[in-house]
């Protein structure tokens, strides 16, 4: 910010300003996929449970040792 020009600084503060007004008009004007009518009522409530499955399913994953390769080489006569 130091390098830049006051007219610079000035056009960053619009740009933020106008999409943080954008931001709030579209959350002002539009609801949640949970709270919205097109979406099946069974989707919205088990969806939450589908994605805590899949992170668990994927902590699981990472944690556990899924396989082991043992590699054993013989050079000149010795293991």
């Amino acid at each position: 910010l130091k390098s830049l020009s006051f007219d610079d600084i000035n056009k960053i503060f619009v740009e933020q300003t106008r999409a943080k007004e954008k931001e709030c008009e579209l959350n002002r004007c539009t609801n949640s996929l949970f709270y919205s009518n097109e979406i099946p009522l069974f989707v919205r409530l088990l969806m939450p449970f589908v994605i805590v499955g899949n992170i668990g399913l994927f902590i699981s994953g990472h944690l556990n040792i899924g396989a082991t390769v043992n590699v054993f080489m013989q050079i000149a006569g010795e293991e």
